[in-house]
């Protein structure tokens, strides 16, 4: 006979599955006398991982939570990993591409974060952004008008990185138009004729007109390098036959 219960009791698992995504190893940290709520087969269950279920569960009640509450979820996290130890013995892990992938995720997300979270050594980045000035140099613009007899325009009627106007007008016009003041106009080799309207000069931004940009780009950086120094010290340690 089908158990009444199931379906609400695995609706309750899948609303915290995200928690214990987001817990990960966590829950199998080292024992501590003081902080474990529960262990399942060795496995500790720890009050911080427990406090923040709770917390979940009721943001999505809405209201305070009881005991019954408390024991119902403390009953799911038990469940849950109950269910997390048997989809590892029999062998999930290695043959569940949505597991593997989810835990690659995981452990990519807990690489990440101190790069993401941490706070920022404000000379650390200002020396950073010396050192690579280059990546936020913006391109020059021209804002250009063909001119022809019913005043069409062949170019976007706004300002256009150079990189693009290139690909309208080809290099040696380009070169011409960038040499022509606003307000005058300048004629291709093929005899198309052209306006200046406009031109911004590229540049680079000063720092603390362009801060957070810069901090966006330092934290990617230091991601990249954290997860590059990650993976060189799993392969260091690990046993690979090809």
């Amino acid at each position: 006979m089908t158990n009444p219960n199931f379906g609400s009791i695995a609706l309750i698992l899948a609303s915290i599955v995200g928690v214990f995504l987001a817990l990960g190893p966590s829950i199998r940290a080292p024992e501590r006398d003081d902080s474990v709520v529960v262990s399942v087969n060795g496995h500790p269950i720890e009050r911080e991982d427990y406090q923040r279920a709770l917390t979940t569960v009721a943001n999505d009640k809405r209201g305070p939570i009881g005991p019954e509450d408390e024991e119902r979820v403390l009953s799911r996290l038990i469940e849950q990993e109950l269910l997390v130890q048997r989809g590892i013995e029999i062998g999930l892990v290695d043959q569940d591409l949505g597991v593997r992938n989810a835990i690659v995720t995981s452990v990519i997300d807990h690489i990440l974060k101190p790069s993401q979270s941490d706070p920022l050594d404000e000379e650390a980045l200002r020396e950073w952004y010396e050192e690579n000035q280059k990546f936020f140099r913006s391109q020059s613009q021209l804002h250009l008008k063909h001119i022809t007899e019913d005043d069409v325009f062949a170019v976007p009627n706004a300002l256009l990185p150079l990189s693009t106007l290139s690909n309208y007008l080809g290099p040696s016009a380009l070169e011409v138009a960038l040499v022509t003041p606003i307000g005058e106009i300048f004629e291709d080799p093929s005899g198309n004729r052209f306006k200046v309207l406009d031109r911004r000069d590229g540049g680079i931004p000063a720092f603390d007109a362009n801060r957070a940009d810069i901090e966006i780009a330092y934290r990617r950086s230091k991601g990249d390098e954290a997860f590059r120094a990650y993976l060189d010290w799993l392969e260091s340690r690990a046993e690979i036959s090809r």
